[in-house]
């Protein structure tokens, strides 16, 4: 689901406890939408990888989330 319509996919990237750190970094890394990567940024428990992941992206809304 998180690579559904936009608007199903953004509450499960930002909320979904069920998406795994794994899960997390793959989606950053194959998503070429910037909505993705701040979505996945706005999320309550980023960890360092995911961090990481996201800095890789170079899109400065992300880095700034």
């Amino acid at each position: 689901m998180a690579e559904d319509v936009w608007e199903v996919a953004e509450p499960l990237l930002i909320y979904s406890p069920v998406l795994t750190e794994d899960d997390l970094i793959s989606i950053v890394e194959s998503a070429n939408e910037a909505a993705k990567w701040v979505a996945v940024a706005k999320r309550p428990d980023v960890t360092e990888k995911i961090a990481s992941s996201l800095i890789k992206t170079g899109h400065e809304e992300t880095a700034e989330t």
